[in-house]
């Protein structure tokens, strides 16, 4: 897989649309669901993808990141939801990052640092890749960058003047780990996908994707919106049909 380079300049910080709360009400989906997904900005391989649910599937009702590498999806098939967890399953497991709750709340709250919302746009592709090569990365995924994103997420998380905030060019925030509270992986959760038919037989696993689950509203107090001057310039690699990264 191609390198990577970050690189700083200017982007507006674009309201996404149809954005969601991190303070989600109910489940982005449950056990036992069917879904399909759809392919949207991103040239990774990976996300952002769309995930449409019955009885249409036509319609996305959010969009995500998957955790994983070396695993598969596709936008024809059927897709089980076959567990809710903290972890990936499969050939490399790996449990949920707390700086992969981080971005992944913040893309959802539509306050991601130098993120572009604005849909169909080149602009948005970048952003797309560079968080989802973060959440690679944080993720311990073969093909992932450690780059502004990835940098932005392990300062959120920790509270030291380590490496990671010297090279975070959004500043010293530790908005994930505050000093008195720590958000852990908030209500990120991680949906184990599985192959499907529309009767909902089980096939093999798929590719696992990140998600929200209800969690009290106070857990996201005093996180505002933040804005920056930096984004990631990144290599393009043309999107496999089936996602395969390895």
């Amino acid at each position: 897989m191609g390198g990577v380079a970050a690189t700083a300049a200017a982007m507006t910080l674009m309201l996404p649309i149809a954005a969601s709360t991190a303070h989600a009400a109910t489940a982005d989906v449950n056990v036992g669901e069917l879904v399909k997904f759809s392919d949207h900005e991103g040239s990774t391989g990976g996300g952002e993808f769309g995930v449409m649910k019955g009885p249409n599937f036509n319609t996305d009702s959010f969009r995500t990141f998957c955790v994983q590498t070396s695993e598969f999806l596709d936008f024809s098939s059927y897709f089980k939801v076959g567990n809710i967890s903290t972890s990936s399953v499969v050939l490399t497991p790996h449990t949920l990052e707390a700086g992969t709750a981080f971005l992944y709340t913040k893309f959802r709250d539509g306050t991601l640092a130098d993120y572009n919302y604005s849909a169909n746009t080149q602009a948005h592709i970048d952003s797309a890749n560079a968080l989802q090569l973060a959440i690679w990365a944080l993720q311990g995924q073969s093909g992932g960058s450690q780059n502004a994103y990835y940098y932005y997420a392990l300062d959120a998380v920790d509270l030291d003047s380590s490496l990671s905030n010297v090279l975070n060019v959004y500043g010293d925030t530790n908005l994930w780990n505050n000093g008195v509270t720590n958000f852990g992986i908030g209500g990120v959760r991680i949906a184990n996908m599985i192959y499907s038919d529309a009767n909902g037989t089980n096939g093999v696993n798929a590719q696992d994707q990140l998600v929200l689950v209800p969690t009290p509203t106070a857990s996201y107090a005093g996180m505002g919106l933040l804005s920056g001057l930096a984004c990631v310039g990144l290599l393009k690699k043309r999107r496999t049909t089936r996602n395969q990264l390895d």
